[in-house]
């Protein structure tokens, strides 16, 4: 199985009607192209759910450490999970 390129991924807009995914410190290199915000979002957050997936699945079940990336990676992937604050004022 082929690796996918290592996050973490940002989304750009073209200027137009389309956003790239690409990887944060090679902004040259395409991981998508997408016509929806929606799924410009859900294709960068990738690597993080990945991760935060994993170390939940790891943790012992008395564990909740990773609850903090896991709701950090979702909240990039879809914004209903963000308060009116964080909308206003994103990370980006």
């Amino acid at each position: 199985m082929t690796k996918h390129t290592q996050g973490p991924w940002v989304f750009n807009t073209s200027g137009v009607d389309s956003f790239y995914v690409t990887p944060q410190h090679h902004t040259l290199w395409t991981v998508a192209k997408t016509y929806t915000l929606a799924d410009a979002r859900l294709i960068a957050a990738a690597p993080d759910l990945l991760d935060a997936l994993k170390i939940a699945l790891e943790a012992p079940d008395d564990d909740k450490s990773w609850e903090d990336d896991a709701i950090a990676a979702i909240k990039a992937a879809d914004p209903l999970w963000q308060t009116p604050w964080e909308l206003r004022h994103p990370l980006k």
